[in-house]
C-alpha cells in the first residue's frame, strides 16, 4: 500500500526536477491512489498489479486520442518507476 510519504519519495526520486511545495491526496480507490502536486499536477499510483495493464493502455491511447479530437485531453508527462517498496509504474 502507497502512502503520502513514500509516493512524494518516489516522485522526488524519478523527476528531480519536479519541485514538490505542496501535495495533497485527491483520492484512494481501489485502482489508484491520486496525488495532487503543486496544484499544477496529479499523480496516478496504482493500488494493485492488475491496474497495470489499463495504464499501459492508457499510455498508448491518449496521445492518439488528443491528435483525433478537438477537446483537451489529458496526457502523461511523467512516467515513472517504483522501487522496492512499491513496485509499480506510476504516472503524473
Amino acid at each position: 500500500m502507497i502512502d503520502i510519504k513514500s509516493a512524494l519519495t518516489l516522485i522526488q526520486h524519478n523527476f528531480p526536477q519536479v519541485a514538490i511545495q505542496t501535495s495533497l491526496p485527491i483520492t484512494r480507490g481501489w485502482d489508484s491512489f491520486v496525488l495532487d502536486i503543486n496544484n499544477e499536477l496529479i499523480f496516478r499510483f496504482p493500488m494493485r498489479e492488475d491496474v497495470i495493464a489499463y495504464l499501459q493502455k492508457e499510455i498508448r491511447l491518449l496521445p492518439v486520442l488528443e491528435l483525433a479530437l478537438s477537446t483537451p485531453i489529458p496526457h502523461f508527462d511523467y512516467i515513472g518507476h517504483g522501487d522496492e517498496y512499491y513496485p509499480f509504474m506510476f504516472v503524473g
